[in-house]
């Protein structure tokens, strides 16, 4: 047991001429003690004393996960099922809102054939794609910020591991959110708006589209985690996303970046999604000129093939 006395109470004690008395704590008691009282109470201890509390402390948080890791992560996943599978409208308008824009866009991008425009118009198509499945997974900022205050009253209570939280907070986004909502954005735009139809190459296009959801989940779960409000994560998560996409390749080529840019493509997501799918698209095709191409270029083809667009 560690004694230890508070100063006001000495302080009667010498006045009414008995000695200063010691309570006997544990270190359970401490942290009873630390967790009820409003206001900070200071300890009169020796360094050894002062020491040993700090052991207890740390004894005590230790061991108190009753639990194993593999069990408190099978609750956290049953309670992440039940609060994402029992919100319809929230399942609802997360799936609608992905049909509803691969529909649109099918609307919009209608392109046949081989010609030199439709190799930007193509080009153009998926720089979209990309950015309406950015933007359909912002909401999650808003969706992770909530549960914080659930997050840190419970985990103080040692209901759980934060690695059990954060695994838990992804697991349906990696085996089902992200197929669904990526396939259901993926599948009108690739089969109809001209892209080429076949079906393992529409796998790779869906792939592609699954990856960059996953990536844009955790960094807008991440940043919601990192700042103190929800309308700074929003900000922050605007400034990180229009850097990845400056920096995708399409708006400006890698090849006339000035050199002390370069090193960025590696480190934005959209770069490898882009690139994954400009090349699903195009290598291996032969593309034309119509009329008004070969005359603008004044008789020469610039691209025969979609290797030589690659570049």
């Amino acid at each position: 047991d560690l004694g230890y006395e508070r100063p006001e109470a000495a302080a009667q004690a010498q006045r009414a001429g008995d000695p200063p008395k010691r309570r006997s704590v544990t270190g359970s008691s401490v942290l009873s003690l630390a967790g009820q009282t409003d206001s900070p109470t200071t300890l009169t201890m020796s360094n050894s004393d002062t020491a040993t509390v700090y052991q207890r402390l740390i004894k005590a948080a230790r061991s108190g996960y009753k639990q194993s890791w593999l069990r408190h992560l099978h609750l956290c996943i049953q309670r992440q099922y039940l609060l994402e599978f029992t919100n319809k409208g929230l399942i609802i308008s997360r799936l609608v809102l992905n049909l509803v824009n691969g529909l649109m866009t099918v609307t919009v991008y209608q392109f046949h054939g081989n010609e030199q425009y439709i190799l930007r118009l193509r080009t153009a198509l998926i720089f979209h794609v990309l950015m309406s499945k950015v933007i359909s997974v912002v909401s999650h900022i808003g969706l992770f910020a909530q549960d914080r205050p659930i997050f840190y009253k419970q985990h103080a209570g040692h209901f759980f591991r934060s690695t059990n939280f954060w695994i838990a907070h992804n697991f349906f986004q990696l085996v089902v959110w992200g197929f669904l909502e990526s396939g259901l954005l993926a599948a009108p735009i690739y089969w109809l708006t001209g892209f080429h139809k076949d079906f393992n190459k529409f796998l790779l296009f869906w792939m592609a589209l699954y990856l960059l959801n996953l990536n844009s989940s955790v960094i807008f779960k991440v940043l919601a985690i990192i700042c103190p409000t929800i309308s700074m994560a929003q900000t922050m998560a605007g400034l990180v996303q229009v850097f990845f996409f400056l920096f995708s390749g399409y708006l400006q080529p890698w090849s006339v970046l000035p050199p002390g840019w370069l090193w960025i493509k590696w480190a934005s997501p959209q770069s490898y999604a882009f690139s994954i799918m400009l090349i699903n698209e195009f290598s291996g095709y032969e593309y034309t000129c119509n009329a008004h191409e070969l005359a603008k270029a004044q008789g020469v083809c610039p691209y025969t093939t979609g290797d030589e667009y690659l570049g």
